[in-house]
């Protein structure tokens, strides 16, 4: 039987962004205090967001371990649709987390049909001798930092801007795959990574961006958009198609984690092969400007 006590960290955190890190760092900030930092989420898949994702149950996972937490639980929201409140607290968190904290946003809601919030929260686990604490709201230019601030911003191709909301670089880790290996003729190999349907869609064009490869990482220039690479196995699609410099290898079958660093231009169609290598080499420049 886990004996330990624990301070849980509760809600979706559907970017880990900073607004979601003031909750979780407050119950990392517990272990101070005895208690286990913990967090209660759900998994992306069970939590569509119009917009798309941001970020994938992997990435989440790892963020929230990086961030001090040392127990995750990400079951079905199928399982807890129907629960009331006071049933969710009694049952999940002093129950199942073995909760001696909750720590939440002021927007948090639970219970079936979303009825309660942090004022039926404070008062049902008081009942329960559990401690309630409610993170300040996090703002950026006057405005809460909100996941769909970082979709929209993300959508116009504002990396910095969704960046800067997120608290950290965007990121995607994605399977890399075959293509027409026309970029590797031109003497500028990249690779190819299908983008999810369910994932937010960046503005199509060429992005600066960090490519890492085990515990490296690399100057790179991600092409995302329909027009770069034809899939061999599954037509034209959306694709991120990323020039990895000063790097040669195979790469196809591992999954590569980037990240976008800040938008260049958008997509355009060349009347020459020269001119393509040409513009590729120069986007090759200015995104070694970028990750400076």
């Amino acid at each position: 039987m886990d004996k330990n006590r624990y301070a849980v960290a509760i809600g979706v955190f559907d970017g880990v962004h900073r607004g979601h890190m003031a909750v979780i760092d407050s119950a990392a900030a517990l272990e101070s205090e005895g208690l286990v930092p913990a967090a209660f989420t759900f998994s992306m898949a069970d939590s569509p967001k119009r917009g798309g994702m941001l970020i994938s149950d992997e990435l989440k996972r790892e963020y929230l371990l990086k961030a001090g937490i040392k127990r995750i639980e990400s079951p079905k929201f199928a399982d807890f649709a129907e629960m009331d409140g006071e049933s969710f607290v009694r049952e999940t968190l002093i129950g199942r987390m073995n909760a001696a904290a909750v720590c939440c946003g002021g927007d948090f809601r639970f219970g079936y049909g979303r009825a309660c919030g942090t004022g039926e929260l404070r008062e049902i686990c008081a009942r329960f001798g559990v401690k309630v604490y409610v993170a300040p709201e996090v703002t950026d230019g006057g405005e809460p930092v909100s996941s769909s601030r970082i979709r929209a911003a993300i959508a116009e191709g504002d990396i910095e801007a969704a960046n800067r909301l997120l608290g950290r670089e965007y990121e995607f880790e994605l399977e890399v795959r075959h293509g027409r290996r026309l970029a590797g003729r031109l003497g500028f190999p990249t690779i190819n990574q299908i983008w999810p349907e369910s994932f937010v869609l960046p503005r199509f064009g060429v992005y600066a961006s960090r490519a890492f490869l085990g515990e490296k990482s690399y100057t790179a220039v991600t092409n995302i958009g329909v027009k770069p690479t034809v899939v061999e196995d599954g037509g034209e699609g959306v694709l991120a198609e990323t020039y990895i410099e000063g790097f040669s290898g195979d790469l196809y079958g591992s999954r590569v984690r980037v990240a976008l660093l800040g938008f260049m231009r958008p997509e355009r169609r060349f009347g020459s092969i020269d001119e393509l290598k040409a513009q590729i080499k120069q986007d090759a420049a200015d995104a070694g400007n970028i990750n400076i």
